[in-house]
Parts: C-alpha cells; sequence; structure tokens
C-alpha cells in the first residue's frame, strides 16, 4: 500500500503553477528566443517544421533539458493527425514522457502548437493539458528504486490559432478548459496506478479501502462498501459466485455525487429526474484485480497482465474524483466499483453451473473466464433496485474481451448502445479530448447467442465468434430488463487500455471521454 501512495503522489499532484498564453504568429518568435529558462516542446507546422517556418534555427536539435537559462527545444518531424486533438494528446504525452525519460526533471515546460483552420481551439488546449499530465506518469515497484518523480512544476501552453482570431476566444473558457484538462490529466494517471498495481498489493477490499479513503477528501461526494454478506444477502449470485474460488471476498463500492441545486431549487428538485436536474447517470465497472481465468484456466501469456483487469472499476474511480473535484457536471452520477478475484480452487464454480442475478435472472456458467460481464450484471441490478433514485442512464466500462482487440486493434475502443443520443454523446466527447472509439452493433441477432436450455441465459455465446458484440448483448439484457426505457452504452477498453511495447502500462483510456461527457448539459437525453 505504501508503493501505491507514493505512486499515486507523484504521477496525480496538482502542478503547482499552471499558466496559459495565447499569442499570434507575429509575437512567437520573440516569445521563444527571449531567453526565458524553459523547456519547449514544439509540436510540428503540418508538414513542415515549426521553427523552420519561424525562422527560428538556434535552438538545439536534440531531446535534453535546458540549462543556463536557454530554451531547449524537442522536435518532432512527423505524428500522424498532429493538426487534430488526437496528435496534440498523443505528442505531448510523448514529449513530457521523453524528457523525464532522459533523465531531466524540469520546472518549466513550454508547449507550442498552432490550431489549424476550422479546428476547435478549446478541444485542442484540452487535449496538451490531458498529454501534458499523462506524459508525467511513472511507477515502478523495485526495492531499490524510489518511485522517480513525475517533474514539472509550471506549465504553460502557447496556441498559435490560424482561425478564430483569439479575439473572438473567451479568455475565461480558455482558462477553464486547460483547467480542466489538467484535472482529467492527474485523474487519469490515477486510473493507470490503480491499474497497473499488482495484485499482491491490491485485492478487492484493499482497492475498496483505498476508492472510499480518496472520496473521503473529496466533499460533496458519498460512498459505501456493499460486502460479501451483504451481497450474498441481496441475492448477488453472479459477483458471489465469480468470487467462490478466491480467499478474499467480493464488494461493491457506491459512490454518489449530486450537483449543486440551481438558484431557488431545493436539493431535491434539483436531482430527481424530472424535478429540474434532469438524468441521473449511472456508472458501473469491472472491478477484477486478478484473473486468472477461473477453471477455464487462462494460459501463461494470457494471464500475465491480468492485474489489470480492474481497470474498469479505476476509471470509474478517476471519473467520479475528477467531477467530484471540479464541481462542474449538471447531473446526479453514481459510481459502481465491481470488485472481486477471479481464482481457481475446490470452491470455484464450474462450467455448467447455473448461478441467480440480483434481479432473479438464471444464468448458466459456460466459461468461467466470462467474469467481467457478471459482476457487471449484479451491479447494474444494484443499481436499478437498491438506489435511491433509479438511473436514467447505464454507461458500463470494463476491459471485457479480448475479441475488442482482434476487431480494432490497441488504438480504438468498441462502445455499444440502445440509445442513438447517447452514441452521439460519446461521439462528440470523444472527438473533443483526443480518442478514438467506433460504435459497433449489439442487436437481437446477438441477444439470439445468450440464449440458454437451462437458464435465462447464458454468460458465453453459443459459439458465436463475435465475442465483444455477444458480451454487450448480455450486460444490455440486465439494462433493459424490466427498465425497456433505460438508456445504456457499454466501453469495451480492453485493446485501448493497455500501451503498445515494452511498458504495456496502462493508458487510462476512457476517463477523458467519460468527464466530458458527463460535464456536458445536453449529453444525457431523458
Amino acid at each position: 500500500m505504501d508503493n501505491l501512495l507514493k505512486a499515486v503522489a507523484n504521477c496525480t499532484e496538482n502542478i503547482a503553477n499552471v499558466s496559459m498564453e495565447c499569442i499570434g504568429v507575429e509575437n512567437l518568435k520573440t516569445h521563444l528566443e527571449s531567453g526565458t529558462p524553459r523547456d519547449v516542446i514544439g509540436i510540428p507546422w503540418g508538414s513542415q517544421d515549426l521553427w523552420g517556418v519561424l525562422g527560428i534555427s538556434t535552438v538545439p536539435r536534440i531531446p535534453m533539458v535546458g540549462s543556463n537559462g536557454k530554451t531547449v527545444m524537442i522536435p518532432l518531424k512527423t505524428v500522424y493527425g498532429q493538426d487534430t486533438a488526437e496528435g496534440v494528446l498523443d505528442v505531448s504525452e510523448k514529449f513530457v514522457g521523453k524528457t523525464l525519460a532522459l533523465g531531466g526533471s524540469p520546472d518549466d515546460v513550454e508547449l507550442v502548437f498552432r490550431v489549424p483552420h476550422g479546428a476547435d481551439i478549446y478541444s485542442m488546449i484540452y487535449a496538451a493539458s490531458v498529454g501534458c499530465m499523462k506524459g508525467r506518469f511513472r511507477t515502478k515497484f523495485a526495492s531499490s528504486t524510489p518511485v522517480p518523480s513525475s517533474g514539472i512544476k509550471k506549465l504553460t501552453i502557447c496556441v498559435v490559432p490560424e482561425d478564430p482570431p483569439l479575439s473572438v476566444c473567451s479568455l475565461e473558457d480558455v482558462k477553464s478548459v486547460f483547467s480542466n484538462g489538467i484535472n482529467v490529466g492527474c485523474n487519469t494517471n490515477l486510473v493507470r496506478v490503480l491499474s497497473d498495481m499488482p495484485a499482491g498489493y491490491l485485492g478487492p477490499e484493499e482497492f475498496a479501502g483505498f476508492a472510499m479513503s480518496r472520496v473521503g477528501l473529496s466533499s460533496g461526494m458519498k460512498c459505501i462498501k456493499v460486502d460479501h454478506k451483504q451481497l450474498m444477502a441481496l441475492g448477488a449470485g453472479l459477483i458471489t459466485g465469480v468470487a467462490a474460488g478466491s480467499s478474499r471476498p467480493c464488494c461493491l463500492v457506491v459512490i454518489e455525487y449530486d450537483p449543486a441545486p440551481p438558484s431557488g431549487e431545493t436539493d431535491e428538485k434539483a436531482t430527481t429526474p424530472g424535478g429540474g436536474g434532469g438524468a441521473h447517470v449511472c456508472l458501473v465497472g469491472k472491478g477484477i484485480t486478478f484473473d486468472s481465468g477461473g477453471l477455464n484456466l487462462k494460459t501463461v501469456k494470457g494471464m500475465r497482465d491480468m492485474h489489470t483487469d480492474k481497470t474498469g472499476a479505476a476509471t470509474v474511480l478517476g471519473v467520479m474524483l475528477s467531477i467530484g473535484s471540479q464541481k462542474k457536471c449538471p447531473h446526479k452520477v453514481t459510481g459502481i466499483l465491481c470488485m472481486a478475484e477471479n481464482m481457481p480452487s475446490g470452491t470455484a464454480q464450474r462450467p455448467s453451473d447455473v448461478v441467480t442475478a440480483m434481479d432473479g435472472t438464471t444464468v448458466e456458467i459456460e466459461n468461467t473466464d466470462a467474469e467481467g460481464r457478471l459482476v457487471m450484471a449484479d451491479g447494474i441490478c444494484y443499481a436499478k433496485m437498491k438506489l435511491q433514485t433509479p438511473p436514467t442512464h447505464v454507461i458500463n466500462v470494463a476491459t471485457l474481451t479480448g475479441a475488442s482487440l482482434v476487431a480494432l486493434g490497441p488504438k480504438r475502443a468498441p462502445f455499444f448502445s440502445n440509445s442513438e443520443s447517447m452514441s452521439s454523446a460519446i461521439k462528440r466527447s470523444a472527438k473533443f479530448v483526443g480518442e478514438r472509439y467506433w460504435e459497433m452493433p449489439c442487436g437481437e441477432e446477438y441477444a439470439e447467442s445468450i440464449k440458454s436450455t437451462v437458464a435465462d441465459i447464458m454468460n458465453g455465446s453459443n459459439g458465436n465468434p463475435a465475442g465483444s458484440s455477444t458480451a454487450a448483448a448480455f450486460l444490455r439484457y440486465f439494462a433493459e430488463n424490466n427498465s425497456p426505457s433505460l438508456s445504456w452504452a457499454h466501453m469495451d477498453i480492453a485493446g485501448a487500455s493497455r500501451s503498445e511495447g515494452k511498458s504495456k502500462s496502462s493508458t487510462g483510456f476512457s476517463t477523458p471521454t467519460l468527464v466530458h461527457m458527463l460535464e456536458s448539459k445536453d449529453a444525457f437525453v431523458l
């Protein structure tokens, strides 16, 4: 737990001094050559080097940290999508990370990028600030090496817009977007720390304890733990069935956020659907702290990274902490973390077992390694049956299926929904923050694949190779069961939640999109 706290402190601390500067092209050259000690990160100007376009030739051309009061640039020649929010998010993270990896500890970092004609200046500023914070991410658990400092005490972003002119941009809005990005980037790093934390350090109850302590530091939110005995009493046979093979008990963590009531309205009216506050959004995250596959045991290679199967729950926690600290979300939001460990033993559930969900639905266990949908199904049932105000919208977040990686690769995540308005809201927010999603189907043809001959439904697919869609159909069944009007979406982040290469660290994918979506007034239509 000490390692966890150190990693969280170093990767999520807010920058002491955050500044924002918008300047015109005609002033940029003078600004950069002013001699102020800082590290300058230059994002290319289209197909040409930004510095060459501006006639700046004295800036060093190798990655290094500034010294003797000289300006230093870390150049990048070609980047996919560099003139988009996606490109800015990617480049800013890589450059800050590269500076720190080379041994630098810059106190003052400056990021310079252009906003091309027709681009959203607010979107690109947001992506840049989130990316710079993500670039500070470091975790290491070697006993001989302390968790490294995240560096960067001050961040300045210079924006060079082509259109619209700066005069039409609200400086207050610019500062707000910048501040939001810093906050979301820090909480995204929290998600990454929790995802990467080894299961030996962080089981279901340890995760729950950490979540409750962090929420306790954020005013305006409530948090409770529903323990294993309480879940048994509630008839939550899906999540308790998954946990049956482990010595570590399962639990739910329920975090509630209520928006400040508009002027002249009571708290009750402002947070009750139809009473002025509108939507109640429930986020349900998969929190399998280690997934061995159960009796359907994974391979050595397949099991290697299964301490990260708690990323969905970590994401929900990070999102809740972000909206709780910023207090800009106009909707009532409840986060449910579904925590369990999936292990093989003499007490583990077996393929062919039939278990009963909290809402009475019977489920045939076709595959004990399809456990994520089981724990989240009981999480959905809890939201619908036990929350004082039933949700109007439910969003599942999970590293659910390897099929999502096969379908779309590691840079893009599939999402599913029964609501056109929610689909549109996810796409808008993803575009704004620079994340990549693709909507996939989960209609009746996939619902047919989860029917069982011995129970209401099964947790497998009856041989249907469309694994991501059949898993989504399972979750959709519980969302719509006795609630046909409930709006539902599911994000399968199994591929996009981990970086490529040797490090294979968590990316925190989906955290920025969800925060932006929740803070948007028009995202959740009743």
